[in-house]
C-alpha cells in the first residue's frame, strides 16, 4: 500500500496537480485499495494515464464483484472528479489536470 500511495503522489506531482489535489487523490486511491482488499483482492494492477485528466485504474486480481460501503462511496466521489466501478471490480478514478502554468522567472 505504501508503494501505491507513493506512486500516486509522484504521478500527481508529474501531472502538476496541486498539493491538495494530489493528497485527495492519494486518499481516494488508499480507500479504493482497502475496499478491494476487503472484498478479497490478492493483488492489483494499477494504470495511470494522463491527458486532460489524470486517470488511474485499479484492477484487482482475482476479478471480483465489488460492493462498497456508503462511506467509501462518499470518499471516492468527493476526493476525485470522477469515479466508476467496472463489473470485474476495477475502480477507475479521475482528477482534472491543472492547465499549463507559465514557467517561473
Amino acid at each position: 500500500m505504501r508503494l501505491v500511495r507513493t506512486m500516486t503522489l509522484a504521478v500527481a506531482a508529474q501531472a502538476d496537480l496541486t498539493v491538495d489535489d494530489a493528497d485527495e487523490l492519494r486518499m481516494a486511491v488508499d480507500e479504493a485499495c482497502n475496499a478491494l482488499i476487503n472484498a478479497g483482492a490478492v493483488s492489483f494492477e494499477i494504470t495511470f494515464v494522463q491527458s486532460d485528466n489524470l486517470t488511474l485504474a485499479i484492477r484487482p486480481s482475482p476479478q471480483l464483484t465489488l460492493t462498497i460501503t456508503p462511506t467509501t462511496e462518499v470518499i471516492l466521489k468527493t476526493m476525485t472528479d470522477g469515479m466508476r466501478i467496472e463489473p470485474d471490480g476495477t475502480i477507475s478514478q479521475e482528477r482534472k489536470v491543472n492547465p499549463a502554468r507559465p514557467p517561473d522567472r
